[in-house]
């Protein structure tokens, strides 16, 4: 694999499968579970992510960021927006209007 140093943040699916399949066997050799990820400077919470995604058929290829922000303006907080431009826009006209008739 070519790997020295920790493992990057993001991996293809091939390394990711080629890691827990090293990691196996070297469980299947004696070695633990923690030792080996030590060996590879993987963390074992890391290399768990990998077998439970593998054992639930969702694969190892690294998923679109998503979700839904934290901080996302929610559709009441959108209507209010706009009520307040509208007002703003009638307010602004209001006073244009004044202005042509003096």
């Amino acid at each position: 694999m070519g790997l020295s140093g920790p493992i990057p943040r993001r991996v293809d699916a091939a390394t990711k499968t080629a890691l827990v399949d090293l990691v196996d066997g070297a469980v299947g050799a004696g070695w633990t579970t923690r030792s080996a990820c030590n060996y590879l400077e993987l963390s074992q919470r890391r290399l768990q992510r990998w077998h439970d995604r593998a054992s639930s058929g969702d694969g190892l290829a690294d998923r679109k960021p998503g979700g839904n922000p934290v901080h996302q303006i929610t559709a009441a907080e959108e209507a209010e927006i706009d009520a307040i431009v509208q007002q703003s826009e009638q307010f602004l006209e209001t006073l244009a209007v004044g202005k042509v008739q003096s």
